[in-house]
């Protein structure tokens, strides 16, 4: 799931089978929901610029410009999972089938793409700053940092680790938070360019995704509603303390979560509804 200054984008993986994803958009103001790609697939993850939207469709790196028109492979790969923008490239991670990952990173000019660094299994979210990128093993549960020139991977210490079940990973101008669904749900900050991580809080029932502000972690949380067929939406201070509940989600299928200025964005697979909360 991700914004731009009108819309909401997000994937559809529909029954997971080939060709039967899609990419959509919705005004932030809502309104029927509009295709910007279908006959996709796995299509896990979904950034945006100024000029295009940009998803993963095993085993490609896909595009569309912004005003419409038809996808345009950027970058192919085996299993390309999360990806993300800068102002030259899409990183992206390369699950390579089950063995060992790959950080990618595609340059939007020309298509040229290069290994950043080699993972351990599955690598899915990716996280850029100007110098480094960050993934989350979903095989180990680690959380690696490598440079985006090339060079060492390391991995973050003392949390989170392996078997812990990495649930989101999110950062702002000063840190990486992750969650952790381990022992209650706890979120973590790790400052960047560091590999050091410390608890900060709790999300009590899990996390799917996080979301940040700068002021605020917010978490999506599968359960913590009425009984156990509503997830809930709480947001942590960035300098840790105590989370609160600001939403119930109908259904406990969440998938993802944005935020902006005024409001909070949501994704509920069970109902099928892409949920707004203002103010956030």
């Amino acid at each position: 799931m991700t914004l731009d200054p009108a819309y909401v984008y997000w994937t559809n993986l529909g029954d997971g089978g080939a060709n039967a994803g899609s990419v959509m958009s919705v005004l932030k103001a809502g309104g029927a929901p509009t295709p910007v790609a279908v006959g996709q697939t796995h299509p896990y993850s979904v950034a945006v610029d100024s000029a295009a939207v940009y998803w993963t469709s095993a085993p490609n790196v896909m595009s569309a410009a912004l005003g419409g028109g038809a996808p345009t492979a950027l970058a192919t790969g085996t299993r390309p999972y999360g990806v993300t923008l800068d102002a030259n490239y899409i990183y992206w991670s390369e699950q390579n089938n089950g063995a060992a990952g790959q950080t990618m990173a595609t340059a939007l000019a020309d298509g040229t793409t290069h290994v950043i660094s080699s993972t351990g299994s599955n690598p899915e979210r990716v996280v850029v700053t100007a110098t480094n990128i960050y993934d989350s093993l979903y095989a180990s549960d680690l959380l690696q940092i490598a440079p985006l020139v090339g060079g060492a991977v390391k991995t973050f210490v003392p949390y989170p680790q392996a078997g812990q079940d990495i649930g989101g990973v999110a950062r702002d101008a000063t840190n990486l938070y992750c969650s952790i669904n381990e022992s209650g749900g706890e979120i973590l900050a790790c400052p960047l360019d560091t590999t050091k991580c410390t608890k900060i809080g709790v999300s009590l029932n899990g996390a799917t995704a996080l979301a940040t502000d700068g002021v605020y972690v917010y978490i999506l949380s599968p359960y913590g509603g009425v009984g156990a067929t509503t997830g809930v939406v709480r947001r942590l201070p960035v300098g840790g303390g105590a989370s609160e509940v600001i939403a119930v989600t109908p259904g406990h299928d969440t998938q993802d979560i944005a935020v902006d200025d005024t409001s909070v964005y949501w994704i509920t697979k069970t109902t099928g509804n892409v949920m707004k909360l203002t103010p956030k």
